[in-house]
């Protein structure tokens, strides 16, 4: 899996996430969103996807202030 900002014209930004093969040079499914800041004016950027202990968790900035926010944590 890779994940990546993107938007569309002057909307605010989102996380994405394609599969690609195991050469990374080939996508194997279109980007569907990972992640939308609460606010849908406010852009969500630089995420992070990190294993602690048996969890993963996403850290990400928004651009409400510049503060890092945790997402959430899954697995």
């Amino acid at each position: 899996m890779m994940y990546f900002t993107m938007r569309f014209k002057n909307e605010a930004n989102k996380l994405y996430y394609v599969y690609v093969n195991d050469d990374f040079d080939k996508l194997e499914t279109l980007p569907q969103l990972l992640f939308q800041y609460p606010d849908e004016k406010i852009s969500a950027i630089d995420a992070d996807i990190t294993r602690i202990g048996d969890k993963y968790h996403m850290f990400y900035v928004s651009h409400d202030g510049g503060s890092r926010y945790q997402a959430g944590c899954f697995g």
